[in-house]
């Protein structure tokens, strides 16, 4: 959802800008918005998010990220992945000026809040073809718990 900027924005406009930048990669450049500078940030990973009865299943694209680039953290119900990709135009041409760019390279990293409790230490990934698949089961939970009434 665009904001309307004014020259300063108020604080709770200017975390709004901030909130609606994170649903959406974000290059390595500082942004002025009035007299306010938003830092620069990490690119944020998208991911897809799909469970069974079983297990959570999450899928995302990190094409140019190395294997030995990706952190991937599991703990309690929250999922953090973390990692690098390096453009291979850099690689070519160091003195090239860059005339149009889209895509993300550097460093990137993505939290999200898993949809059920997980076993973390069962977690399992695999990186092929520049996508990354992770697999947690599910931690059974008894639906139905017994609270004793103290009377007073």
């Amino acid at each position: 959802m665009p904001l309307p900027l004014s020259k300063n924005p108020p604080r709770n406009d200017l975390a709004a800008i901030i909130d609606g930048l994170t649903e959406m990669p974000v290059t390595l450049t500082n942004t002025r918005i009035g007299e306010w500078e938003l830092p620069a940030e990490e690119g944020k990973l998208s991911v897809d998010v799909a469970e069974t009865d079983k297990e959570i299943m999450i899928a995302s694209t990190m094409a140019g990220a190395t294997f030995d680039a990706i952190d991937i953290n599991v703990h309690n119900d929250i999922l953090t992945i973390r990692g690098n990709r390096h453009s291979p135009l850099a690689h070519h041409a160091a003195d090239a000026t860059m005339v149009h760019t889209e895509c993300f390279w550097g460093s990137f990293s993505r939290t999200i809040i898993l949809p059920a409790e997980v076993k973390a230490e069962q977690a399992r990934a695999e990186y092929r073809n520049g996508v990354l698949t992770i697999i947690i089961p599910k931690r059974k939970v008894d639906a139905k718990i017994k609270v004793k009434i103290v009377e007073e």
